[in-house]
């Protein structure tokens, strides 16, 4: 990790390691109701499917592939929050704890590229199968085009991650030296904005096929709601990438970082309570 040039450390308050300015303990507490929810919401909707509809399919075997990853990057951030001192100001952080919390920052990073890509790969899958049975072409194309979008960003994001830093290593040494590292907060400003982006695409793209099936008014009702839930978990990643912009433009990284976790984790669980 490069740190700031001594001009701005310099000018950084007193550390404060016996009672510093925190966050409290806000992720730890809002992380495990969505774990819970997630939990509860997936074991009936895999039930339903399995065992009612018989209509279990590929797309619920991904979005039980993406709960794993996104509980582990949920879990990992109260892991840092409440153990890590990750949720103080940068300067009040002891510097054993910067180091461990910046080697599982990089783990989360790569945990939801593989979370958030399955959860989109899982309603594309489901909006392809519907495209079919319908025999909407030129839909079905822009479905297709979709997944192949959403399997090479993370493929990328996944190289970029593991390779940011050579050796890796320097992404958690803490360094007043020039590194051979990747801009690191732009990376995240780019991921976070690709994200967004076709987290509005999978979003939005389904509403044409949706709107012709011509469901009854409860399950119209139903699909309502989940679109709903869609739309407010596209607007946290919009909160996000903001968060993320931050750590372009203020020095208290681990403070602002917090932020940008906080907003990844209500994200990616809502994003497989839409399904």
């Amino acid at each position: 990790m490069q740190l700031p040039p001594l001009s701005v450390t310099e000018s950084w308050p007193a550390s404060n390691y016996n009672n510093p300015e925190s966050r409290g303990h806000s992720g730890m507490i809002v992380g495990v109701l969505l774990v819970v929810l997630v939990t509860i919401t997936l074991a009936i909707r895999l039930y339903a499917r399995k065992w009612l509809t018989r209509g279990f399919g590929v797309d619920d075997i991904l979005i039980l592939a993406a709960y794993w990853p996104a509980t582990a990057f949920t879990m990992i951030g109260i892991v840092a929050e409440e153990w890590l001192q990750w949720n103080r100001h940068t300067w009040d952080v002891e510097q054993p704890f910067i180091v461990t919390g910046l080697q599982l920052v990089l783990a989360n990073e790569i945990l939801f590229d593989i979370a958030t890509s399955l959860s989109k790969l899982s309603i594309l899958t489901l909006l392809y199968r519907l495209t079919t049975a319908s025999r909407d072409r030129k839909m079905t194309i822009a479905v297709l085009v979709s997944m192949a979008v959403v399997s090479i960003n993370c493929f990328v994001f996944i190289i970029l991650s593991v390779s940011q830093c050579t050796p890796l290593s320097e992404f958690w040494q803490l360094s007043y030296k020039p590194q051979n590292c990747i801009n690191q907060s732009a990376h995240i400003l780019a991921a976070s904005i690709i994200n967004t982006v076709t987290d509005w695409l999978v979003v939005l793209l389904p509403i044409k096929t949706v709107l012709g099936l011509n469901l009854p008014a409860k399950q119209a009702s139903v699909i309502m709601f989940l679109f709903g839930v869609g739309v407010l978990a596209s607007s946290v990643g919009i909160a996000r990438s903001y968060f993320a912009w931050t750590l372009i433009t203020d020095y208290d990284s681990i403070w602002n970082s917090w932020t940008v976790w906080f907003c990844s984790a209500i994200e990616l669980n809502l994003s497989i309570v839409r399904i």
